[in-house]
């Protein structure tokens, strides 16, 4: 489903479900993912939308959401249907703008053509459909690098053994334990500074004897953010063959 999301908008997508856990929903709904587009968009999008005062955004969700005790990160959440029409949406407003891939910007105005909480509190901001069209367009070569800024390699994962001091400053030191596994079958288990590998990504699992075989990545069941300082949590990576997933 999201083989056409940035890495960001991917991101966008388990910070959004970090979100609905926390507010102890049982469903990941439109007011969670606007939380993490503004979580992931701080550095490009925001600035662009306008969108300065996330605390004043968090505050009305919050205002607008009946208190539950939080739920466990690791439990799978479904999505809500406004939220699958809002991934749809994104979709038609990458197509109408000419752009293969699907960022935050049309998660955005996915957000805006639904007539749902997150959109409700973007019009409280000011912004409307056609307005954040227009100042989207306004910064396409803007936005097209943000959405194309390069992640570290599972080779630069495996390997992270970096001092946590000498970790570049976009990328805030975290510690967690990765689980990759296949099948049910746990095949390998490491601790990265760069948190799991992304989404379609092909990886090669060595075994004792120095053989490996190439996996493409599934699903990742939790991601944390990079800019908490979390240590030692654990991630579950699911992946498939390499061979099965070129399978049509």
């Amino acid at each position: 489903m999201f083989e056409r999301y940035t890495e960001g908008a991917r991101r966008t997508i388990f910070f959004g479900r970090y979100e609905a856990s926390q507010f102890g929903s049982p469903f990941i709904e439109s007011e969670h993912i606007l939380l993490g587009i503004l979580r992931e968009g701080k550095a490009s999008l925001n600035a662009v939308l306008g969108l300065i005062d996330v605390g004043a955004i968090r505050a009305q969700i919050e205002a607008g959401s009946t208190p539950r005790p939080k739920t466990l990160v690791s439990v799978d959440l479904p999505l809500t249907d406004e939220c699958k029409r809002i991934f749809a949406f994104a979709a038609e407003e990458a197509m109408r703008a000419n752009q293969k891939y699907i960022g935050l910007e049309h998660l955005t105005l996915g957000i805006l053509r639904e007539n749902c909480l997150a959109a409700r509190i973007l019009g409280k901001q000011g912004l409307t459909l056609e307005s954040a069209r227009k100042l989207i367009a306004g910064a396409k070569e803007q936005l097209e690098a943000a959405a194309s800024s390069r992640s570290p390699t599972p080779a630069e994962i495996s390997a992270a053994s970096t001092p946590a001091q000498e970790v570049p400053e976009t990328r805030r030191p975290v510690t967690m334990r990765v689980v990759i596994k296949c099948e049910s079958k746990i095949l390998l288990a490491y601790r990265s500074h760069f948190g799991p590998p992304r989404i379609g990504e092909s990886i090669l699992i060595r075994n004792a004897e120095g053989t490996g075989e190439s996996y493409r990545v599934q699903d990742i069941i939790w991601e944390l953010s990079l800019d908490e300082a979390i240590v030692l949590k654990e991630v579950d990576v699911r992946v498939v063959p390499e061979k099965a997933a070129a399978k049509p």
